[in-house]
């Protein structure tokens, strides 16, 4: 999601994340909250069906969301994938960097590294993370130890956790409670029926070539029509459908999600990194979800079992969220740190590797 920098670039290969600063600030209205609301819990529903949850016409609909995307705020569409799923492992590497050097090389190769799917800055040039998605263990050894030893000069520390499971837990910070809209779609192509019913199981799924293809299309444009798509991956509308809704019943295909720039309302992205005992993770994950400011978690394997992105429009509210969180959690709570996102090169699912094609 988007932090303070939030000029995005569209290259050939694909969807590729914030690159450039820009300081900007802007305000929604009432609705246009709701509109972002309504996308944050399924980004392919229909217009007609926010039509009906917003009792505004459709028209008015469609406006919003070009003028939001015009405007800036709004850049567009993704669908999270599980990389599980998808026969990966992905690796998280924390680095603190020396000063004094130049290091906007080694952030060019990271981008440019199809194996990257996230990286960030975090409070200043010195302190980066980036994920690494790979078929094995072996693979990201070999990866690793190769960037260790060509920018070792570089680097200064460095951290190391395996990503176990990561949840989108909403965009609830935009609405009072008694402001959000109510949605029902059952029918159509946001397959939202299927999310709440669908049996997720551990292991990797199998998916074939032209699954593939689908996701490499849907991973940056989850509102993609339905005859779009199939036009693109030379199949069938009711096939498109028919592997779309199996992928979600699977677990492969989690979110639909709307990537906007949070920081042109004055919010901050922090993240918050935690260490536990004992944790009861049911009750955890519930209380997140229903947190308004929190917007993503993750488990770890490594220093901080897990890992938390917290919208908040400053430090005070930052810290307050973290002190609701040490008051219902005191007992499990080890240790925490946090960190600001300072910028955000690249956020990019990778569809390519790993895949079980039978």
């Amino acid at each position: 999601m988007g932090g303070p920098q939030i000029k995005y670039l569209q290259a050939v290969e694909g969807f590729i994340g914030q690159f450039n600063e820009e300081s900007k600030r802007m305000e929604l209205d009432i609705m246009d909250r709701k509109i972002m609301y309504l996308l944050s819990i399924n980004a392919r529903f229909a217009e007609s069906s926010m039509t009906k949850a917003l009792k505004i016409s459709k028209e008015v609909v469609h406006y919003r969301l070009k003028r939001l995307q015009k405007d800036g705020f709004l850049h567009g569409f993704i669908t999270v994938l599980d990389a599980e799923k998808m026969g990966q492992i992905v690796h998280t590497i924390n680095l603190s960097l020396h000063p004094f050097h130049e290091h906007k090389s080694m952030i060019k190769q990271l981008i440019g590294d199809a194996r990257i799917i996230n990286l960030k800055h975090f409070d200043s040039q010195l302190d980066l993370q980036f994920s690494v998605a790979t078929s094995t263990i072996h693979e990201f050894a070999e990866f690793f130890d190769s960037f260790l030893k060509e920018h070792h000069q570089l680097i200064k520390d460095y951290s190391h956790s395996t990503l176990l499971e990561e949840h989108f837990t909403g965009l609830n910070f935009l609405l009072e409670p008694a402001e959000r809209p109510k949605i029902l779609e059952r029918k159509g192509s946001s397959f939202q029926h299927l999310f709440s019913a669908r049996k997720m199981l551990p292991g990797a799924a199998a998916v074939d070539a032209k699954d593939v293809a689908i996701l490499a299309e849907l991973k940056i444009n989850s509102r993609m029509p339905i005859l779009q798509l199939a036009q693109k991956v030379h199949l069938a509308t009711t096939s498109v459908q028919g592997r779309i809704s199996r992928m979600i019943q699977q677990g492969i295909i989690k979110n639909f999600i709307p990537y906007a720039s949070f920081s042109f309302l004055g919010y901050q992205w922090y993240m918050l990194f935690l260490r536990t005992k004992n944790l009861n993770q049911a009750t955890f994950f519930q209380y997140l979800h229903q947190h308004p400011q929190t917007v993503w978690v993750s488990k770890r394997l490594g220093k901080w079992n897990y890992q938390v992105s917290i919208f908040a429009r400053n430090n005070t509210q930052f810290n307050q969220v973290v002190q609701d969180l040490q008051q219902h959690f005191h007992d499990s709570i080890i240790n925490y740190d946090s960190a600001t996102v300072y910028k955000q090169y690249k956020y990019e699912s990778r569809v390519e590797i790993g895949t079980k094609i039978p």
